[in-house]
């Protein structure tokens, strides 16, 4: 409906609800075009809410939303005037992720080829914090600080909004190891981009099945389970 709005709010962790967008009913991302009849024999078997009816049109918009980070986070809608107003779904793109392999595996790639032919010994450990590098090639200053940042980003990845493990860091080690080649490293972007959105797609999936699941049930809690999804 035109005159409806809703407002959307999100709680990160055990936050209070921020507001983060507002849904507008004449908004450029509502479908004006298909009409929706409300409160007639289209949908039921009787006519609702006192024999009045109003046209509803359906809607898909996106909206970027920067935060600091995160385990858990729930959304919470709700109707600002009177009217009708619905959401049947919602999707986070967790796009840090993969920004972070956009912008540092192509650095990574370059550094590599360069740290590879200085024949620095003992990278991982430097990485991990192990050893501390005391020498003065800036290349490898950079590559280990990178590889760094990659491997971290990966581990949270893997944690599915949980708190990272020693299990999560050691994988994320052998996903991406030292000692590639540049092309190497191009190449392994592209595979964990993917796996990235795999996890970020699963979760989704589960996230609108019980938000259906609320929906039909009556409750007015978008995040029933606790899950933080």
């Amino acid at each position: 409906m035109k005159d409806q709005s809703i407002k959307v709010s999100l709680v990160l962790d055990d936050g209070q609800p921020v507001e983060a967008f507002t849904i507008e009913g004449d908004g450029g991302y509502v479908d004006q075009g298909i009409n929706t009849p409300i409160g007639s024999y289209t949908i039921g078997s009787k006519v609702v809410g006192g024999g009045g009816e109003a046209t509803a049109h359906p809607f898909d918009v996106t909206f970027p939303i920067h935060t600091d980070k995160f385990q858990h986070v729930s959304a919470r809608f709700q109707a600002l005037n009177i009217g009708h107003a619905a959401v049947n779904s919602y999707t986070y793109k967790d796009t840090r992720v993969i920004n972070v392999l956009e912008k540092n595996m192509p650095l990574l790639s370059t550094l590599a080829d360069k740290v590879n032919q200085t024949g620095i010994p003992g990278i991982d450990q430097y990485v991990a914090g192990v050893k501390a590098y005391t020498g003065n090639n800036e290349d490898v200053t950079k590559y280990i600080s990178t590889l760094k940042t990659l491997r971290s980003e990966y581990a949270q990845m893997l944690s599915r909004g949980a708190a990272v493990t020693e299990s999560d860091k050691a994988e994320a080690v052998q996903a991406i190891p030292a000692g590639l080649s540049g092309a190497n490293y191009l190449s392994l972007k592209s595979q964990l981009q993917l796996e990235g959105q795999n996890i970020i797609d699963t979760a989704n999936t589960t996230k609108n099945s019980l938000f259906k699941s609320t929906q039909e049930s009556g409750s007015s809690n978008a995040d029933p389970l606790g899950l933080g999804i």
